[in-house]
């Protein structure tokens, strides 16, 4: 929708209007809509299922309400949209299906896994990233470079190494261009530089 489009625009700084508009784009703007709605008081207990289901039926017309309750329009029945009687929406979704869902993302959220961290993520909505392999990590030799850089620098302040200026300044610009490549990889970094993962 247009005008719920125009409002994430304004909400999220990195979102911006020559995104393209792809599946993940799509994803990450559904899971803030979700995040909006109240997912994470639902997790937490403070809120119910019917009424977590009735904030995102809100949100997406096609979802049905799970209780009696006022419509935007009218009151409206446990099954019907939110917006029944505009002539235009109508629930896609059996309310004991759209229960089911919700059922399961409120486990998955609760289950050991969640309380580990990050690993329980994509079993909230988000997906799992895949680890790399520490050898091919940016950040791993950033780390090892910068420690290795230091204590060379160090043995070579006390006189212990003697060191060519060439040799310093391979080492210095060694770590330098790890560090780029460690920024830059970062998702964060590169959603603000508009890079494509």
């Amino acid at each position: 929708m247009r005008a719920t489009l125009a409002g994430l625009l304004k909400e999220i700084p990195l979102l911006s209007r020559d995104l393209v508009f792809d599946p993940a784009l799509q994803d990450g703007l559904g899971y803030h809509l979700l995040n909006r709605r109240g997912f994470a008081a639902y997790l937490g207990g403070e809120i119910s299922l019917p009424e977590f289901g009735k904030r995102l039926a809100m949100e997406w017309a096609s979802l049905p309400v799970l209780a009696d309750t006022e419509g935007d329009r009218r009151r409206v029945k446990r099954g019907q949209s939110y917006y029944a009687g505009d002539g235009l929406n109508r629930a896609l979704v059996k309310p004991e299906t759209f229960e089911a869902v919700l059922r399961a993302a409120l486990a998955a959220g609760r289950s050991p896994e969640k309380e580990k961290g990050r690993a329980g993520e994509a079993a909230v909505g988000r997906p799992a990233r895949p680890r790399k392999p520490v050898a091919r990590s940016g950040r791993f030799w950033t780390w090892l470079l910068t420690a290795g850089g230091t204590i060379i620098t160090a043995l070579k302040e006390l006189n212990l190494v003697a060191l060519d200026w060439r040799v310093q300044l391979a080492i210095l610009t060694t770590i330098v261009g790890f560090a780029i490549y460690a920024i830059s990889s970062m998702p964060a970094v590169r959603d603000a530089l508009g890079l494509r993962r």
